[in-house]
């Protein structure tokens, strides 16, 4: 279990191919980002979601999540992601939505791996 002073949190999910009657396609990334939340002490505040489009800065979830995160004044949260490809496969937008986050101060932490960032 993660020692953490970030224990506000928000979890960004992205599904890029949408099935048709696929109510939820990002149900699983949802449920483990949740596990990982609950693991590691994190409180799931909100949880922001894109479907059927590829990463991209512009994405209306992505959008939502960075206003949000501007927001919130200097209150400490972190960003749940299942996997670093869900921000975005191609490795600048990636970054690209990365530092969108760090300038908003926050700090991104991967459900399937160690932190993207370290703010």
């Amino acid at each position: 279990m993660e020692n953490n002073t970030h224990s506000r949190s928000v979890i960004y999910c992205r599904a890029a191919s949408v099935q048709p009657g696929d109510e939820q396609p990002t149900f699983k990334q949802e449920k483990h980002c949740q596990e990982y939340a609950l693991q590691n002490n994190y409180h799931v505040e909100q949880t922001f979601r894109d479907f059927g489009i590829t990463g991209s800065l512009h994405n209306p979830g992505i959008q939502a999540l960075i206003s949000f995160l501007q927001s919130t004044n200097n209150e400490r949260y972190t960003v749940i992601i299942h996997e670093s490809s869900r921000l975005a496969r191609n490795i600048s937008t990636n970054n690209e939505i990365v530092s969108a986050i760090d300038k908003a101060g926050r700090k991104i932490q991967m459900a399937k791996g160690k932190a993207e960032t370290k703010k």
